[in-house]
């Protein structure tokens, strides 16, 4: 058959794409002098956090124990299912509280603002 069809079907598919943990590894060599003994560290280099948990993974585990209310051991089998990241319940306490503190200010200047 010949012709125009003016509202063709539609077809769609959804999918997402494969989702895996970045690893980012920073070296941070330990040297002893070899006159005093004193021993050395390099330092992460500017910019980089302390903390072994990134922000999309932190803000990952603050979505799952607000947004969708998980407990810590309900928070961290999705992220070992999804993403193959273990995470320890102290890990999860540590990550929710540092959130928890990034967001009191802005939370309590929204509430201001709402009253």
């Amino acid at each position: 058959m010949s012709g125009v069809d003016p509202v063709p079907h539609r077809h769609q598919g959804i999918d997402i794409p494969p989702i895996q943990a970045e690893v980012i590894e920073h070296r941070l060599h330990r040297l002893l002098c070899p006159r005093c003994s004193t021993s050395t560290c390099a330092e992460l280099p500017q910019g980089v956090e302390t903390s072994h948990y990134g922000p999309r993974l932190s803000s990952l585990v603050g979505l799952l124990g607000s947004a969708l209310p998980l407990s810590m051991g309900k928070t961290s089998e999705p992220l070992e299912r999804l993403l193959g990241v273990s995470i320890s319940g102290g890990a999860i306490v540590a990550i929710r509280a540092r959130l928890a503190a990034c967001l009191r200010e802005p939370m309590e200047e929204a509430l201001r603002e709402a009253r």
